[in-house]
């Protein structure tokens, strides 16, 4: 029973990761990061306007940055569920079989996907 729901929530977590695009995510919030970088070390600009600029990039920050722990809270909260009515599944997840399993049916998924997508 603890394999199938292995099994099943990694490949709802996938699924999660891929439709709220995580890594677009996650390239987005280091593209504004390397661009608040280069305005804030510019000595071309001045003052006045990295006042401006900033504070409207650390916002994208940190509006992308509460989307990506959403998600990341999201699918936390389907591993806490599934615990809540299996009890142990959690130590069973993090144990040396378990984290193998959640890796090798996560690495079978994200190649059967690909190649079903191509």
């Amino acid at each position: 029973m603890k394999h199938l729901l292995i099994f099943i929530l990694c490949i709802l977590s996938i699924e999660f990761i891929y439709k709220f695009n995580y890594i677009n995510l996650i390239n987005s919030v280091l593209k504004i990061i390397r661009k608040t970088l280069i305005i804030i070390f510019n000595k071309r600009i001045s003052d006045h306007w990295k006042e401006i600029i900033v504070p409207l990039y650390s916002l994208k920050i940190l509006q992308k940055s509460f989307n990506i722990f959403m998600l990341i809270s999201t699918i936390g909260l389907f591993f806490l569920l599934v615990d809540k009515f299996l009890f142990s599944f959690i130590y069973f997840l993090i144990s040396p079989i378990g984290i193998f399993e959640t890796l090798l049916i996560s690495i079978i998924y994200f190649s059967f996907r690909r190649i079903i997508l191509k």
